[in-house]
């Protein structure tokens, strides 16, 4: 089963990475588009994923 990041992953990496306090960042206007973009790879329509192997999931956002 594959495990996919959330916003709150995303924020903490971001954090770690930017050396910025994660609940500022949250408050940030890029949040949005974080959010789509980290649930891109999670799309799907009546059931049938728009994005079935591994290696779409990791390039759907490119």
């Amino acid at each position: 089963m594959i495990k996919y990041l959330g916003l709150g992953d995303y924020l903490t990496i971001a954090e770690l990475i930017l050396g910025i306090d994660g609940e500022l960042l949250a408050e940030g206007v890029g949040t949005g588009l974080a959010s789509s973009a980290l649930a891109a790879p999670q799309a799907s329509f009546g059931g049938i994923e728009s994005y079935a192997e591994l290696v779409r999931k990791g390039s759907c956002a490119a």
